[in-house]
């Protein structure tokens, strides 16, 4: 986890947004005094680990498609005078959003495999709760866990739900916070068909699917689901609707898949990219071998009559990809088909995204096309809107690109500014207060 650069600065944004795109990792931890005041904005909340060192968190939000991020720092003066701040340094991540709660995880904190948490909560003026708050939660027994956070009913008032694996397969401990009683809940759960799942395999993401009820989602798998505010909690399984790409040769699925929920309806995108094969500039003068034509089924005249007899060298690069989303509510049992569209048919419209991307042109029709532009990371909106956000990323540049799956329309581009992001973010609602 990166966490040794400055945020980068960002366009200032309304006070409050429906949502936000949340890098899930901090910026700058930088022990100077400097940097310790100068970052502060309306944001800011202070906060003390359970070591005793002094904390602050600050949010720098953004209007999507920019990325909103946040700086975490510790102070110096909290160290040893023979002790380097730098030999431990305290790293945090977003684990999960609600409302006004983001919920984080210390990476360095943990003392004979315990763990704990820090609940950011932003200020608040309908509740006159004119400050963000800082909490530290206290520590729960080991787990490869994925936590989310819940609001309850009562102003500022929240739950933590945290779901671990046990050795057993099917079987799991949940672990609920409360911070009315300012306790973990423990409660042991047997999966109601443990035999659907192939292995207990950790989670990569999660999402609160309103009332009560938490989502684990395995990307390559399904959602183990829990209505945590039962009396006796009981553990089910949705499972994904079957890949139409082989997901064996993705090396991180969150490139390629993503889930969200919104108003009860949970909602999934995949995303299958092409590719093609193409010339590179500098290809002439290299001998070909016949054992460079292991696995091609085709060989032209026109690459065999070149001079010297010399070959053509390929580049792979984008040719298109292909999106379809499926949505059911979480009562149902069954998946419905929601859009399948290719980026053939999308139309870009807006002159100055011609300006923005790399060499847009369809140039069969001289239209501005997305087929050459490697799109990655799905990430639906967390509006329950149809629009889905990708990023492309090449050595030089980075681009966010919004497309509305309904019109067929690309919404937005922006170009990304800074050079050292890398695409793990979470949709997030918390400034929506």
């Amino acid at each position: 986890m990166e966490g040794s650069f400055l945020a980068p600065a960002v366009h200032d944004a309304p006070s409050h947004l429906c949502w936000v795109l949340l890098d899930k990792n901090a910026y700058c931890n930088d022990y100077s005094e400097t940097c310790f005041d100068d970052c502060d904005n309306a944001t800011t909340a202070h906060g003390v680990t359970s070591g005793g060192r002094t904390i602050k968190i600050t949010f720098h939000l953004a209007n999507p498609l920019a990325v909103s991020t946040f700086c975490f720092h510790e102070t110096e003066e909290d160290f040893d005078d023979d002790e380097d701040p730098l030999d431990d340094p305290m790293e945090v991540e977003v684990m999960s959003s609600a409302k006004d709660l983001v919920l984080f995880r210390p990476s360095t904190h943990r003392q004979a495999n315990l763990s704990e948490y820090l609940v950011y909560q932003a200020a608040c003026h309908r509740t006159n709760n004119t400050l963000p708050t800082l909490k530290l939660i206290p520590a729960i027994h080991p787990s490869m866990s994925y936590p989310a956070i819940l609001p309850c009913d009562d102003d500022r008032e929240f739950l933590i739900a945290d779901l671990s694996a046990t050795p057993d397969r099917g079987r799991y401990i949940l672990d609920v916070f409360s911070s009315k009683t300012d306790k973990w809940v423990t409660w042991p759960l047997q999966l109601e068909s443990p035999l659907v799942v192939a292995e207990d395999s950790p989670p990569d993401k999660v999402i609160v699917l309103g009332g009560g009820v938490v989502g684990w989602i395995n990307i390559w798998r399904g959602i183990l689901v829990c209505n945590v505010l039962d009396e006796h909690p009981v553990l089910r399984f949705i499972p994904l609707p079957k890949p139409g790409i082989d997901l064996h040769k993705v090396d991180d699925l969150q490139m390629v898949r993503d889930v969200t929920c919104c108003d009860g309806i949970i909602k999934f995108v995949e995303m299958d990219s092409r590719f093609k094969k193409v010339p590179r500039n500098n290809s002439r003068g290299n001998k070909m071998f016949y054992g460079d034509r292991e696995g091609e089924d085709i060989i032209y005249d026109s690459e065999l009559l070149l001079e010297g007899g010399s070959h053509v060298e390929y580049a792979i690069i984008s040719d298109g990809w292909k999106i379809r989303t499926c949505y059911r509510h979480i009562s149902w049992d069954y998946w419905r088909m929601g859009h399948v569209v290719d980026s053939d048919d999308i139309e870009i419209d807006n002159p100055r995204f011609s300006m923005v991307l790399p060499q847009p042109k369809d140039y069969n029709t001289q239209r501005p096309a997305l087929n050459n532009l490697a799109l990655s990371y799905p990430t639906l909106s967390a509006c329950g809107d149809d629009v889905v956000y990708m990023c492309s990323m090449t050595y030089s540049n980075k681009w966010m690109v919004g497309i509305h799956l309904g019109t067929k329309r690309v919404e937005v581009i922006e170009k990304l500014n800074d050079s050292h992001f890398e695409p793990s973010f979470l949709p997030c609602t918390f400034s929506n207060v």
